[in-house]
């Protein structure tokens, strides 16, 4: 396999990639070590709109 065909190939991981948030996504189980998995919890920071009260419908 040449490589500009490994190049076309990983073009899909690399855009992927370009996503800010998904970077952060591996990143932060690169740094947690994901080896038997993760909750999304686990990679999330508590927002500050959960104490908010609900609109009245």
């Amino acid at each position: 396999m040449t490589l500009l065909t490994q190049f076309q190939s990983a073009q899909p991981i690399l855009v992927a990639l370009g996503d800010p948030s998904r970077q952060a996504i591996i990143s932060a189980m690169l740094e947690n070590g994901c080896d038997t998995g993760m909750r999304v919890g686990d990679l999330t920071k508590p927002s500050p709109y959960h104490a908010l009260p609900s609109p009245i419908t």
